[in-house]
């Protein structure tokens, strides 16, 4: 088992994040257990944070394999790219009540297999929608830029395109976990921080410095 643990300095945000190797279990290789053509969904009980206070909910990870065309950054649904190429695609969802209406939140993450690449992540979208209204944004990972834009009901945030330097984006860190967890940065880095996190917030998207950890937890001994 192993716990990531990173602190964005500027925001004072705390991500903790633990990972059992299933394929480890299971006796296969991490190749093979994604080559099943199968998609892998787990669900949790949900404690989110919200106006001071804790809610409960549920969480939902799925993951699966992907052909994904990497210069239009979406789904190769054609099979005729050339180019195209397999990605881990998370879609991650969360549904909470804070008493008095309903949050339903979910965050798709495309990521290059080849965790060896620096930025492995080629695009994240999320979507926010409550009883005041709905927001959605996303980022592409282009050559010499991270691309984004925001769709919003709120003046202030209103409809943004826009870039920002390229950094790893911590979404992409829960497809690092499901491939290659040694391959995770630490130590002080920069890092776009997670994209729900940031529309909660109401804080713009750009790179925070952090700093991360990996190490072995022995939880349930």
């Amino acid at each position: 088992m192993i716990l990531f643990t990173m602190k964005i300095r500027q925001l004072w945000v705390f991500t903790g994040i633990t990972f059992i190797s299933f394929s480890a279990l299971r006796g296969e290789s991490v190749e093979d257990y994604w080559s099943s053509g199968l998609a892998e969904i787990s669900r949790y009980e949900l404690k989110q944070a919200r106006y001071g206070a804790f809610y409960e909910g549920d969480a939902i990870l799925l993951f699966v394999t992907e052909p994904f065309s990497p210069g239009a950054q979406v789904k190769d649904d054609s099979g005729k790219d050339p180019k195209a190429e397999r990605i881990l695609k998370l879609n991650a969802f969360k549904r909470f009540t804070t008493g008095i209406y309903d949050y339903s939140i979910m965050t798709s993450v495309f990521s290059s297999m080849d965790f060896s690449k620096e930025l492995p992540t080629h695009k994240v979208t999320s979507s926010v929608q409550d009883w005041c209204g709905q927001v959605f944004n996303q980022w592409n990972h282009r050559a010499q830029a991270g691309e984004y834009q925001i769709r919003s009901y709120f003046q202030s945030e209103g409809d943004v395109d826009a870039s920002v330097p390229l950094f790893p984006h911590e979404d992409g860190i829960w497809n690092r976990l499901r491939m290659d967890p040694d391959s995770l940065p630490t130590g002080d880095l920069k890092m776009i921080p997670s994209s729900v996190f940031l529309r909660l917030k109401h804080k713009p998207i750009q790179p925070y410095s952090a700093v991360a950890n990996l190490s072995e937890a022995s939880w349930g001994k």
